[in-house]
């Protein structure tokens, strides 16, 4: 009985804990955000009014290329972490981040005939990670990793030359990719951003000292999205 009891209690406690570290990770605390506010066409978006999105990305110019996995995207998220001793348990270990890296290229929301993008300061992201890599005592970490390491003042061995354990782990933003966007909306002439005047005017989401700019492409932070139907919109018109 007193077994069963022990049991029940730390099957409590491993649930709520692992229940808390879901709520509050970074994907749920995102989107959960992002949920709060109603998903708007973008040709609706009022200026000075705090709005959501949800279009296409579409690159502008030159795409920047993901520096793991050497793909073509607009934006990339790397997070690397290291299985390091618990400062407060002997004997356990836990996975700590060591470097985060999120980059932006030149892009656009494309939605329909109309286009938004982000002014990149403050923004608060979720991108979702789809390449993961690891290196440990019996796996090297690649060329390529180890010249990231380096170039962030990192190395993948130890004091003694032992492949510590990492992981990486990678998201990108793709041309084509459907993600949503919000902040404080603010409607510019194209040709203010070295775009075509066939842009027209270009919504801008903007950042307050309240408010970041929150940008993801998780499909659950647009679930309830459904694309507009352009050409019969046009057609009922007529």
């Amino acid at each position: 009985m007193e077994f069963l009891v022990i049991a029940l209690v730390l099957g409590a406690f491993y649930g709520l804990y692992f229940l808390y570290k879901w709520f509050f990770s970074n994907a749920e605390t995102i989107n959960r955000i992002l949920r709060k506010v109603a998903i708007k066409p973008i040709r609706n978006v009022v200026n000075g009014e705090v709005a959501r999105v949800v279009g296409e990305v579409q690159i502008i110019g030159k795409s920047l290329i993901a520096l793991l996995s050497k793909r073509e995207c607009a934006y990339y998220y790397i997070v690397i972490e290291e299985y390091l001793p618990s400062l407060f348990f002997r004997r356990t270990y836990r996975w700590k981040k060591i470097i985060e890296d999120e980059v932006a290229g030149n892009f656009l929301i494309k939605d329909g005939k109309h286009y938004a993008r982000l002014n990149g300061k403050k923004v608060r992201s979720y991108i979702v990670q789809d390449k993961n890599y690891s290196s440990g005592l019996f796996k090297n970490a690649t060329d390529d990793l180890k010249q990231y390491l380096h170039d962030k003042g990192w190395d993948a061995t130890d004091y003694f030359g032992f492949n510590k354990k990492l992981r990486y782990k990678e998201g990108i933003l793709e041309n084509g990719e459907m993600v949503t966007i919000m902040g404080k909306a603010e409607w510019q002439p194209a040709n203010k951003f070295n775009l075509s005047s066939s842009y027209g005017n270009v919504l801008t989401m903007n950042a307050t000292d309240e408010l970041s700019i929150y940008l993801s492409d998780d499909p659950v932070a647009f679930s309830e999205y459904e694309k507009p139907d352009y050409k019969k919109s046009y057609l009922g018109k007529l």
